[in-house]
């Protein structure tokens, strides 16, 4: 294969937070799924506002991508951090990515900041472009009478990173041009600034890197697609699905879901409130409910555990839901908050107290989240009960290109409502079936009494054995008979050989880098295996899950966690041995190499456990310590690093 024919490109760029990392990536990636290519991307960032370092990686291709790589091809570095790590830490954490880059590959860097680039990196076939920005900001500017103020508008320094990569690529300078323009639409004197930046620095790249210029890669020339995150498509499925009310408390890294309907909501019939604590968001989406109005609040885990006893009030009062999006990150307490995990998969089927029913989805990308969404609000109205839709930081935050949602056969299911001929409405009638008509209040003939207590078929308090029985096998039936009516191929779905004897299970974002290795060109030596996606997680789909796995012989579970919480479900529910865990649970999500790593071993090699972290399978109970005093081992031997600043706005301080 030539470097014309070249299939896939990883670039990344890193940088303190603050000083335009997200930006940039957001318009490089905006950019390439404009020109046709399949992209994937996501970022890892601290839980400070400012200052901490951060990176976004975007993968380009020209077959479908639903995960990242290890290796990167290009990376901008915007400070000396993102090549090197952080050894002016007491206690560092990273090496930098300039050992991620491969031979070939190409680092983009401020040669002002780094001048000694050149002596630290041992590979001599990465090719190095050191750009001073100072002076690139300094000259270029001029152009619109700011010549010489290159110290002034340093924050400007990620739109020089982003004329570099586009020239490394051969991107058309006239199409960078237009992106840099819409990018600060509305702002014109910001937009023309830009511009003059990335194009003096797009030819200065090309004058002085000429011969080491990236071919242009083909294009498989996608038409309409959309760049989208997961928590985006979440938002627009609450529009689309009649959501009237949203209420939340800020927590990352849900909170991108609330500011997104925040800013489209004067479009659509929404009320959004953000409330004063998590336990105030979860009731008054509650009786958002049975004022009739559909509605939802959206958490990560310590939010959501501070909801269990309003999931109980409304599972007891028989609301119609609400929707609870829960987006997991990494545990105990508050955790790692940027972070990725899936360690609430428990705690959504156990929360609150006693038994009571409510369903959980866990939709596995972001037209899964789309779908979900939308799903999940007529599962709610027709069965009376809460749900909690499980999803992650990993596709919450991930942007990819899709082709645009097809909304032309979904439909709003309300569920079965009173009819105001009807006497003597009894909110909880026993009629044999689980769910009962319900009014709105307001509506002629349709009052009725509701409490967290135990009640009657009227509602008022009981405590009568006939009755509690009676109540809560109304109430748990609702789950027996949401399974018979759910499709089978909305609870479990099976990709690759299904007639391997080898059955991969998993759930959530572990969907993408698992259909990557049994799908993409990069797969060739992969082995041979079943992927069992579960989506449906409660009620369980035993009889589904059952027939996905007739006939294979080896059980494996890859998820993010510690406690393999998916493989202990599957052994409670099916009385079925798990073979192998496949676990990470470092913070970051499953490249595409862990994952192949991860399988490969676990069927040539299996036992109980395999744990990856940083590309390859490590002992979990020495690597970590073990990499910690290396990072320390290491400051000592390196000569001292300057603390990376975050440029600030002209006239910041004014």
């Amino acid at each position: 294969m030539t470097n014309t024919q070249r299939l896939d490109l990883n670039w990344m760029i890193g940088g303190a937070q603050g000083s335009g990392v997200n930006s940039t990536a957001q318009l490089y990636a905006k950019l390439m799924t404009r020109l046709g290519y399949h992209v994937f991307s996501n970022i890892e960032y601290h839980s400070n506002i400012k200052g901490k370092h951060s990176n976004f990686r975007v993968r380009t291709a020209n077959y479908p991508i639903r995960s990242h790589r290890e290796h990167v091809d290009v990376l901008v570095a915007l400070d000396e951090e993102s090549l090197f790590g952080d050894f002016y830490q007491r206690y560092p954490t990273h090496r930098g990515h300039a050992g991620k880059v491969k031979s070939g590959g190409a680092i983009i860097y401020d040669s002002n900041e780094v001048p000694d680039a050149q002596d630290r990196i041992d590979d001599q076939e990465i090719r190095l472009l050191g750009i001073p920005f100072r002076e690139i900001l300094n000259e270029s500017l001029e152009e619109v009478g700011k010549g010489g103020e290159g110290k002034k508008y340093s924050i400007m320094g990620n739109t020089v990173a982003f004329g570099a990569s586009m020239a490394l690529l051969d991107i058309p300078e006239k199409q960078m041009e237009t992106a840099v323009r819409e990018a600060f639409a509305g702002k014109k004197s910001l937009a023309e600034m830009n511009e003059v930046v990335a194009r003096y620095t797009y030819n200065y790249v090309q004058d002085n890197f000429g011969d080491k210029i990236e071919p242009h890669f083909p294009s498989p020339g996608l038409e309409n697609q959309i760049l989208i995150k997961g928590s985006q498509a979440v938002g627009i499925a609450k529009f689309k699905a009649g959501c009237g009310f949203q209420s939340y408390y800020p927590i990352s890294p849900a909170t991108d879901e609330s500011v997104y309907l925040e800013q489209h909501q004067q479009d659509f019939p929404m009320q959004i409130i953000q409330t004063e604590d998590e336990v105030s968001a979860i009731n008054m989406a509650v009786s958002a409910t049975h004022g009739g109005v559909r509605s939802s609040t959206s958490t990560s885990g310590p939010g959501y555990a501070l909801m269990a006893e309003g999931m109980g009030f409304s599972a007891i009062t028989e609301a119609p839901g609400p929707v609870v999006c829960l987006y997991q990150r990494g545990g105990p307490s508050t955790g790692i908050p940027t972070r990725q995990e899936q360690g609430d998969l428990r705690m959504a089927l156990h929360s609150g107290q006693g038994d009571y029913p409510a369903i959980v989805l866990a939709p596995g990308d972001a037209e899964e989240y789309f779908y979900d969404t939308h799903k999940i609000f007529n599962l709610c109205d027709r069965y009376q009960v809460p749900a909690v839709l499980l999803l992650d930081k990993h596709i919450g935050r991930s942007s990819v290109s899709i082709q645009p949602f097809d909304t032309s056969d979904l439909e709003v299911d309300r569920g079965p409502r009173f009819n105001t001929g009807e006497h003597e409405y009894q909110r909880y009638q026993f009629d044999g079936s689980p769910v009962s008509p319900r009014s709105i209040p307001g509506e002629e003939g349709g009052i009725f009494w509701t409490s967290s207590d135990e009640h009657q078929q009227d509602g008022h308090i009981s405590e009568g054995i006939g009755n509690r029985m009676s109540m809560m096998h109304k109430r748990m039936s609702k789950l027996k008979l949401l399974l018979e009516e759910y499709p089978e191929d909305s609870q479990v779905k099976v990709f690759g050989n299904r007639d391997s004897d080898v059955a991969v299970i998993s759930w959530g974002s572990n969907k993408g880098v698992l259909q990557d290795l049994l799908g993409s060109p990069a797969s060739e030596n992969q082995p041979d295996f079943r992927f069992i996606h579960l989506r449906l997680i409660n009620p369980f789909p035993e009889q589904a899950l059952q027939k996905a796995l007739d006939g294979a012989e080896t059980i494996i579970v890859l998820e993010q966690n510690w406690g393999a919480h998916l493989a202990g479900l599957l052994q409670e529910k099916l009385a079925k041995p798990v073979d192998v865990r496949i676990l990470k649970f470092d913070g970051r999500p499953f490249s595409y190499d862990e994952a192949s790593i991860g399988i490969t071993d676990a069927i040539e090699n299996p036992r109980e456990r395999i744990v990856l972290t940083r590309g390859a399978i490590r002992d979990e109970e020495t690597w970590g310590y073990e990499e910690v005093q290396n990072l320390l081992d290491e400051r000592e031997r390196r000569p001292r690093q300057r603390t990376p600043s975050v440029p600030l706005p002209p006239n910041y301080n004014r």
